[in-house]
């Protein structure tokens, strides 16, 4: 053995410690856990389509992140997409999915493995980690009145409409901003182009949205807006039809 100028016992130590880096002892043994969900356990009033977001602390074996490892309710996702650069996963529910009122039980197997194969891992009473199922629940919104269109500015069927005037509508309750966007509210079949924007309800004012053509509006024009079903209220409830809006912009 060449000489190091170490001695002997130091030699044997650092031999026995590299040496057991390579023992499988040392690999990542800890399974993957839940930090946190969307709905959160025990929420209420939750929109009937909901997505359901499951945060978890590590990346995940994809070929587990599959709907066979979850539950919605008695029945599987209708959709179950993961994000590997944020280890999250999203649960779609099915359509028709749950009733109003209805209590959701989540089920997120123990099947769920990390990418060293470890399973997941849950936390239980005295802060000790089990391979176990994680369930949560939340309650759907008992809510199932749909959204109304109350009154449009310009009024349907106006004439010599200002070629710079915003069209106005208003609505019955509060949107779901995330339904509210250019493919939910077009002009003309999405060829007047111009900027939406959403107002939610403010104590006696109700909610509304507005439209701002860019540059002005056409003159002497037939214009056709159209609200799309799309739409729904904070509860999940659509439009019960396509909402059209016809109106004839000024001449000049």
């Amino acid at each position: 053995m060449r000489n190091t100028g170490l001695p002997a016992a130091l030699l044997l130590s650092l031999a026995t410690l590299f040496a057991a880096c390579d023992d499988d002892n040392w690999k990542d043994r800890i399974g993957p856990r839940v930090l946190w969900t969307a709905p959160a356990d025990g929420e209420t009033g939750v929109p009937v389509m909901s997505p359901v977001i499951i945060q978890f602390d590590e990346a995940l074996a994809r070929s587990t992140a599959v709907a066979e490892n979850f539950q919605l309710g008695n029945t599987a996702p209708g959709l179950v997409t993961y994000d590997i650069d944020h280890w999250q996963v999203v649960l779609h529910p099915p359509d028709p999915a749950f009733n109003p009122g209805d209590t959701v039980d989540v089920v997120v197997s123990e099947a769920i493995k990390d990418t060293e194969g470890n399973r997941l891992a849950v936390e239980v009473a005295g802060g000790e980690l089990e391979f176990k199922d994680y369930t949560f629940s939340y309650t759907i919104s008992d809510d199932v009145t749909p959204p109304e269109v109350t009154d449009v500015v310009p009024a349907d069927g106006s004439t010599d409409v200002g070629l710079t005037r915003a069209l106005e509508i208003i609505f019955s309750e509060a949107l779901d901003p995330g339904t509210v966007g250019t493919r939910a509210v077009q002009a003309n079949g999405g060829e007047i182009h111009g900027v939406l924007e959403y107002q939610p309800p403010v104590g006696e004012e109700p909610a509304r949205l507005s439209f701002q053509p860019e540059g002005g509006w056409p003159a002497a024009t037939e214009v056709t807006v159209e609200l799309s079903t799309d739409i729904t209220d904070l509860a999940g409830n659509k439009l019960i039809k396509i909402q059209s809006i016809n109106f004839t912009t000024a001449s000049s």
